[in-house]
């Protein structure tokens, strides 16, 4: 059985973004580096933040989510699996210290998956059920390549939300542990997935599409720098804006967000009569520009002020 029990991140400042999780997700510190590394847990998993630095010699160095970790019983049964499917696949020993697993294969998109055991330092102790990861997305040029690696390889399964993806044509894939769904994203269908609060977890996604072509996923402002950039203000504006769309109809009514008629007609681009949640979005998108006063493509607390 595999479990997904850690996700590493590589941060410029790693104390500003354990500073955030600890005071909006209520997590507790497990242990850190003298080279700067932080490892918290949100009560389940492992959030290792790994301070951004050469000496680390990964072949991706870009800020932000990195590389997941899997908890299973057999390592030499993952490996076996692993080299049938990719025989010239490399397999990388690890500390199996605090910030890491026991070995390291690639996916076919050579992102890093850590394996292990163990519980990834988390005692069971301090194990709760909310707030707790539940979802963790990647972008891929190839989910169905990438779906079989995590499936046929860590023994994770596809879900029903995948499987009806598949009958309406669409590129995604998820798939779980049962306890969190692991999701890729594909940018140029300019979609996002957006887990529901309720229900079960691997089974309750919506897909929406939403922003611009090349959009990615970003976080809220973990950094704490007190500022909203653009990326973060068009999240937003897409989040509310399908959660405006209360029955799921594609429409926005007078009764989930109330419009005059002259808003109506400059939200209705396409001329068809009703305002969608993405023309919903694409207008409060527009406000960015009217409350960014001096240009710098950030909103801080005086410019949201108005």
């Amino acid at each position: 059985m595999a479990i997904l029990r850690y996700v590493a991140y590589l941060a410029e400042d790693p104390a500003k973004l354990v500073d955030f999780y600890h005071r909006f997700l209520g997590t507790e510190e497990l242990g850190r580096t003298p080279d700067g590394d932080i490892t918290i847990t949100d009560g389940f998993y492992n959030l290792t933040f790994f301070k951004n630095r050469p000496e680390l010699g990964e072949m991706q160095m870009q800020n932000g989510l990195h590389h997941i970790g899997v908890q299973v019983d057999d390592l030499e049964e993952v490996k076996g699996r692993f080299l049938r499917m990719y025989p010239r696949g490399m397999i990388i020993q690890e500390s199996g210290d605090l910030q890491h697993g026991q070995i390291r294969l690639h996916d076919p998109e050579c992102r890093p998956v850590t394996i292990s055991t163990t519980s990834y330092g988390v005692p069971a102790s301090k194990e709760k059920r909310f707030p707790r990861v539940r979802h963790i997305a990647y972008n891929a040029l190839d989910p169905e390549t990438m779906l079989q690696f995590y499936t046929q390889v860590l023994g994770l399964r596809e879900v029903p939300s995948s499987y009806l993806r598949r009958q309406q044509g669409l590129g995604n894939r998820f798939c779980a542990d049962g306890k969190t769904n692991l999701a890729v994203f594909r940018p140029s269908s300019n979609t996002w997935y957006i887990a529901r609060p309720t229900g079960v977890p691997a089974q309750n996604f919506d897909a929406i599409p939403f922003g611009t072509s090349g959009d990615i996923l970003v976080p809220a402002d973990y950094d704490g720098d007190g500022r909203i950039s653009r990326e973060e203000f068009r999240n937003q504006a897409a989040r509310s804006a399908f959660l405006a769309d209360k029955n799921n109809n594609g429409a926005i009514e007078d009764s989930e967000v109330k419009l005059s008629g002259d808003q109506r007609k400059a939200l209705d681009t396409n001329g068809d009569g009703k305002v969608s949640p993405e023309e919903l979005q694409e207008g409060r998108m527009a406000g960015f520009g009217e409350l960014d006063k001096n240009g710098d493509g950030f909103l801080d607390a005086n410019e949201m002020k108005g």
